[in-house]
């Protein structure tokens, strides 16, 4: 690639994509340092950054403002800091950060291109330059269907790219428990009421799951509360988001996300990556679960329909076995980082 055609790339990262996708945007991002010549990373909060392994990275902070005169400024400050890197596209990694990546591809007037990763959130409405906005990134088919209902007749090319996972191996007890686990935040919304139902029904007739969610929120202290009352305590426990939590998801039999699901994280992604099926809600903007191939869809707090798909499971009415090897193939064709890179590697030269 010759001197004129050299990407230098700015990625615009805010703290909700961080903390919902950390472990993924360090995988993207080395990769992508092995293949661009230039990658400069644009955040509200360094620090959250620098705890990356990405301390070689060039990194610029900013401070959001409500008030007009003080955005310009700090619109000219990051965009002056951009220019001396000699950036030439801007990549901002979620919606919620395309409104500042807007205005700074148009204060230092080069091409921008915005990763979408949710639904029916502020995120998904945006006013684009139509002139330098180069592409739309969906990271799963429902978001691009959304994508091409709010902007398809702007002429924008709208284009699908999944987050990449480096693939991992499957535990190697037979012995254990049947175990679910799940990540996510303990609200109503969130559809735990109907698994732990669920479970406690599957307990009174003579079946035992272990269940291990990962997590925090308002609704965390009646969920511990309802566990004990129900003599649950030794099947499910309760956990903030560890480090490398994700490693039990290797002795997983499925990851479960009970409630609707809108926003994206890495939960799901990471336990496909590691040939763990999912059983998810019909409500959500993922798109990993292929019908009894993947994992299994339910209809949103139906405890009836939850618990009979667990009872099929723990009686062992289906192959659980090939579940996992379709997951893995699943993994292997569409979540790969490489895979990743060279989707956006090619998105970004054209």
């Amino acid at each position: 690639m010759d001197n004129e055609k050299q990407i230098n790339l700015a990625l615009v990262v805010e703290s909700d994509y961080l903390r919902r996708f950390r472990r993924l945007f360090e995988s993207f991002f080395v990769g992508l340092l092995d293949e661009l010549a230039s990658v400069t990373l644009v955040s509200q909060n360094a620090s959250e950054l620098s705890s990356l392994n990405i301390s070689h990275a060039k990194l610029i902070e900013y401070s959001e403002s409500i008030f007009p005169w003080r955005s310009k400024s700090v619109l000219k400050s990051v965009g002056n800091e951009l220019r001396k890197s000699g950036v030439n596209l801007i990549h901002s990694l979620s919606g919620q950060s395309g409104r500042f990546a807007i205005d700074l591809a148009k204060s230092i007037n080069v091409p921008y291109i915005i990763t979408f990763t949710g639904l029916q959130q502020e995120e998904c409405y945006l006013v684009l330059d139509e002139q330098l906005c180069g592409r739309l990134v969906g990271i799963s088919e429902p978001i691009c269907q959304t994508l091409r209902e709010l902007y398809g007749k702007s002429g924008v090319k709208i284009d699908l790219v999944r987050p990449g996972c480096y693939l991992g191996s499957r535990g190697t007890d037979t012995d254990r428990a049947k175990t679910l686990v799940s990540l996510g935040k303990f609200a109503r919304h969130s559809g735990y009421d109907t698994l732990l139902s669920s479970v406690l029904k599957l307990r009174d007739e003579g079946h035992e799951i272990m269940v291990a969610l990962f997590g925090a929120g308002r609704m965390e202290s009646s969920l511990r509360k309802w566990v004990n009352s129900k003599g649950l305590s030794k099947q499910v426990v309760i956990l903030n988001e560890i480090e490398n939590w994700e490693t039990i998801l290797g002795d997983a039999d499925f990851y479960i996300q009970p409630g609707a699901f809108y926003s994206l994280h890495s939960g799901p992604y990471l336990a496909v990556s590691r040939g763990c099926p999912i059983i998810s809600t019909r409500d959500t903007a993922m798109d990993m679960v292929i019908d009894s191939q993947t994992g299994y869809y339910f209809d949103t707090g139906n405890h009836e329909e939850l618990t009979q798909l667990l009872r099929d499971w723990v009686e062992e009415k289906f192959d659980w076995n090939a579940l996992s090897a379709n997951t893995t193939k699943f993994a292997r064709e569409e979540l790969s980082v490489a895979k990743l890179i060279e989707k956006m590697t090619k998105i970004y030269n054209e």
